[in-house]
């Protein structure tokens, strides 16, 4: 009995961690580029029963017993979210799913699905985010003080003064391993593997949106507090058992 409150016990903790998640996700509902995480939920290791009424052996098994669940973790939705026209010529985002534009942030570099680009008071092209965009080379773009960029569906950066450079577009063999960080960004992980070169088209004047739906995580929501209050209810109906052990049984 005991044991059957550890485990609902251990199925609500599951529910507060999905709770978290899916909250997460619905707050980052209009967040360009924003991809939603998963929850993982676990069960524990199965234990083998054996029957204990003899002292015959080997004891005569009983069967399996599920001691409850656990919190797995979250991975990350890499699938695409909708386009986005924006009509301005510095905003891209890229035509298949799991390709990524590379940027530099802090001495180490971010992967973005979709950008809002700028020319800074250096002249090198940046994200809104304050990123340093990179070329195919990895070093910053310097497109030139008061120059006008554009870019084409190749990714090659253009000004008045010719070509600036090529925007540095990867993809990953595992890109569920990703991790992300401030901005919308990702960064590699040992699980995700190194980043190679993509071939991908990229559309001008367009932004990604958000791949979490609102009505989708709402509807997450209302079945994560259906599987709570189960938990709740078993908990109490165990509890009631256990006292009923405990203060009636025990006085007959």
């Amino acid at each position: 009995m005991i044991r059957g409150i550890y485990t609902s016990a251990s199925g609500m903790t599951a529910e507060l961690f999905r709770q978290q998640v899916t909250t997460n996700n619905m707050a980052n509902c209009t967040s360009p580029g924003f991809k939603r995480d998963l929850a993982v939920i676990q069960s524990f290791p199965e234990m083998e029963l054996y029957e204990t009424r003899t002292m015959a052996i080997p004891q005569k098994p009983v069967g399996r017993l599920s001691t409850g669940v656990a919190v797995g973790g979250a991975y990350l939705d890499s699938s695409s979210g909708p386009l986005q026209p924006t009509g301005r010529d510095l905003d891209i985002a890229l035509s298949a799913p799991n390709t990524y534009i590379a940027a530099s942030r802090g001495g180490s570099t971010v992967y973005l699905r979709t950008a809002s680009l700028r020319v800074d008071s250096s002249g090198y092209l940046i994200t809104a985010g304050g990123d340093m965009v990179q070329s195919s080379s990895m070093s910053p773009i310097y497109v030139g003080q008061g120059e006008t960029p554009w870019i084409d569906e190749s990714g090659h950066v253009h000004s008045a003064s010719g070509l600036r450079g090529s925007l540095r577009l990867v993809q990953f063999p595992n890109p569920r391993g990703l991790q992300k960080v401030e901005g919308g960004a990702v960064v590699q992980t040992d699980s995700s593997g190194s980043p190679y070169p993509a071939d991908v088209k990229v559309l001008v004047g367009y932004l990604e949106a958000s791949n979490a739906s609102p009505v989708k995580e709402m509807a997450e929501l209302i079945s994560i507090m259906r599987a709570y209050e189960a938990n709740q209810r078993a908990i109490h109906a165990q509890d009631e058992t256990l006292d009923k052990a405990v203060n009636e049984i025990g006085r007959v």
